[in-house]
C-alpha cells in the first residue's frame, strides 16, 4: 500500500508540476524535492500501512485457539533459549 500510494501521488505531482509548467519546465531542484518526497512517504505511512494488512490477514485467516497453545509438535524452534550445556561454549 505504500508503494502504491508513494506512486499516485508522484505521478499526480509530476503530472500537475509539468502542465501547469508546461512551455518552459524547471527540471533541476523540483525533480530531487520529488525523489524526496516519494521516498519519506512509505516511512510516513508505514504503521497504517502495517495496521491495514494485518486486520487484512485476520479477516482471510481469523485467529483461533490453537494459536495460543505451545505444543512440542507445532515445528517452531525457540532460538532465544539455549541449553545448559550450549550456553557456556560460546563465551
Amino acid at each position: 500500500m505504500n508503494t502504491i500510494v508513494s506512486f499516485l501521488l508522484l505521478v499526480a505531482g509530476l503530472t500537475i508540476f509539468f502542465y501547469v509548467t508546461y512551455p518552459d519546465i524547471p527540471t533541476g531542484r523540483w525533480v530531487f524535492w520529488f525523489a524526496a518526497c516519494f521516498g519519506t512517504i512509505p516511512i510516513l505511512f508505514y504503521p497504517n500501512s502495517k495496521t491495514l494488512w494485518t486486520a487484512i490477514d485476520i479477516l482471510m485467516r481469523p485467529i483461533e485457539e490453537k494459536d495460543f497453545e505451545n505444543s512440542e509438535t507445532d515445528g517452531f524452534v525457540n532460538t532465544q533459549e539455549e541449553l545448559p550445556s550450549e550456553a557456556g561454549e560460546n563465551l
